[in-house]
């Protein structure tokens, strides 16, 4: 169980813009500054901030899921993201099963609370571990990355 940062996000394997936080254990806690460029000149037009615990007992249920959750694939190795639109932000565990190599059929009562999503990406399945909202400001919040002074 640890905590995820995250500064000024990127798009890193999913189809929007994310940040990687990497392996790691069950988030507890999630915080991070991001901002949205302005389309028509340079700089910010908007400032975001998120500083929020994250149910790590029911993130670990999820994960545990989806690690479980297919009949015949054995892959293991899953990966989160932080997922920013706006100020949503949301924390998923995914893994790939290749299904033009494998089958990637369920269990019959692997998900009986529904918590496994397929994602936009052929063959990536998504838990949603924290589905939040952050602060939003016309202005850099103090000490934030984008608080030049």
């Amino acid at each position: 169980g640890g905590g995820g940062g995250f500064g000024y996000g990127a798009v890193n394997g999913y189809p929007g813009a994310s940040a990687d936080i990497g392996r790691m254990g069950v988030p507890k806690h999630i915080e991070g500054y991001w901002a949205k460029q302005n389309p028509n000149a340079r700089g910010y037009v908007a400032f975001y901030r998120i500083s929020a615990d994250i149910d790590s007992e029911l993130a670990e249920k999820k994960i545990r899921t989806l690690r479980n959750y297919y009949q015949f694939f054995k892959g293991k190795t899953g990966s989160m993201q932080v997922v920013v639109e706006k100020e949503r932000v949301q924390v998923l565990y995914s893994l790939y099963c290749p299904s033009y190599r494998m089958d990637c059929s369920g269990k019959e009562g692997a998900d009986p609370n529904g918590w496994v999503i397929d994602s936009p990406i052929k063959g990536l399945d998504v838990v949603v571990l924290f589905d939040g909202k952050g602060e939003m400001s016309a202005t850099p919040f103090p000490d934030s990355p984008y608080d030049v002074k």
